[in-house]
């Protein structure tokens, strides 16, 4: 995906309290975050799954996927980003609030070439922070994270 020059908008949600950004071509929805049923013996980054008109899906946890933040189970999220790829629909958990923002304009640099190896993949660039007090955020290949 090359971002460079365009005014595509991004879906900004909060990771562990990393601001992580989607492209909204990726994301079909978000919403408040519905009760989570436990799966017993899930891998540890599955909240769990909801119920979603019907549709059993899948709850991630991304800090885990991404290594980042405190390692473990994080708390509920309150939000999730309904994340799909081709066939495939998961739900992101978001520990707080989600926006829209356009990225035109907005400075982006490489990834760092440190980042965990799970986490290597999906990250596309970093996106600078805001004059709104917002920090430095991961801008993130939705395909490649599942």
């Amino acid at each position: 995906m090359d971002w460079t020059g365009t005014g595509r908008a991004s879906v900004r949600f909060d990771v562990r309290g990393v601001d992580c950004y989607l492209s909204v071509d990726q994301v079909r929805e978000v919403l408040l975050a519905p009760p989570i049923t436990r799966v017993f013996r899930a891998v540890p980054f599955v909240h769990g799954v909801v119920n979603i008109r019907g549709e059993v899906v899948p709850v991630l946890d991304p800090g885990m996927l991404l290594g980042i933040g405190a390692q473990g189970p994080a708390k509920p999220p309150h939000m999730l980003v309904l994340l799909e790829s081709g066939d495939l629909l998961v739900a992101l958990a978001s520990g707080g609030e989600v926006g829209v923002r356009p990225l035109q304009g907005v400075e982006l640099s490489a990834p760092p070439v440190d980042l965990a190896i799970d986490a290597a993949d999906c990250v596309l660039s970093i996106v600078a922070p805001t004059a709104q007090g917002r920090g430095p955020g991961l801008l993130l290949d939705g395909h490649r994270l599942l």
